[in-house]
């Protein structure tokens, strides 16, 4: 996993945790779990594709250019089982953007902070 990715991942658990905990949820020992959180962010990094074709002295001549978008598109998925019976109790999901441009670490965070809120307004189910 690159550096990036690992941040990203930290970023997400760190935003998942504090939220579950403003809804007076708490990480517990081995053998007070109520609850299991899974979570996965489904990424694709996109290129887009410029083409231009054009005559200099009377011949063709296509040029190319491939020009990385700004942001990787994705999906954030956040599960939550019951812990003693191993069985979903609820699901949220919800398409991200992951900004790669001049955003600031604190940007970041706090982008995490606002999808993972959204997310988990239904949860409790």
């Amino acid at each position: 996993m690159s550096d990036e990715a690992k941040v990203i991942v930290r970023r997400l658990r760190d935003a998942i945790k504090a939220e579950l905990a403003s809804k007076k949820y708490k990480a517990a020992t081995e053998d007070q779990i109520d609850y299991s959180v899974d979570y996965q962010l489904v990424a694709q990094y996109s290129i887009s594709i410029l083409a231009e074709r054009m005559q200099v002295e009377g011949q063709d001549w296509m040029t190319i250019v491939g020009v990385p978008d700004d942001f990787i598109q994705g999906a954030l998925v956040i599960d939550i089982f019951d812990a003693a019976q191993l069985k979903p109790v609820w699901r949220g999901l919800c398409n991200v953007n992951i900004a790669l441009a001049d955003v600031t670490d604190e940007e970041r965070n706090q982008r995490a902070r606002y999808a993972v809120q959204e997310l988990l307004k239904t949860f409790p189910p």
